[in-house]
């Protein structure tokens, strides 16, 4: 089963609501595929010098410090309730996310994109290591968003 279409709503739930029936947290395996195809290609791009990919001999960076991103009005006057998007990032070797670039957005067009991006600026974290020494890696980030109940 593959991504939902962006205009798909009804596909979208029964599709998540099969990730929670098996147990599944939300977007694992197709985000696991996007990051090899993603980091090979960053990696052939940038050369030796750029950041490594998180796992393997590299721990990953662990979240610190969390802020929550505002819930979009655009997606109160659309009916939303919740939404998901997962950003591309580097988190670079002082735990600061650099480089975010949206992977995947299961409400587009309606401000959860630039929340996310907005929110996750001000995240922190704990640098990866490798050797004991921190580097910079690629790294998957997911912002889930709940609308406020008024």
């Amino acid at each position: 089963m593959g991504f939902p279409t962006v205009g798909s709503a009804r596909r979208f739930r029964s599709w998540a609501a099969l990730l929670v029936v098996f147990g599944c947290l939300a977007l694992i395996s197709p985000v696991t595929r996007l990051a090899g195809a993603a980091i090979q290609r960053a990696s052939a791009w940038a050369g030796p010098s750029s950041p490594n990919a998180a796992g393997g001999p590299v721990a990953q960076p662990e979240r610190i410090r969390v802020v929550a991103p505002e819930f979009p009005p655009e997606a109160v006057k659309a009916g939303v309730t919740e939404a998901k998007v997962v950003l591309l990032a580097i988190i670079d070797t002082r735990g600061r996310p650099r480089q975010l670039r949206i992977a995947l957005s299961s409400h587009p067009d309606l401000g959860f994109e630039a929340a996310a991006i907005t929110a996750v600026k001000r995240w922190r974290y704990r640098p990866a290591l490798q050797d004991g020494d921190p580097v910079a890696v690629y790294f998957y980030i997911e912002v889930g968003f709940k609308r406020p109940e008024t």
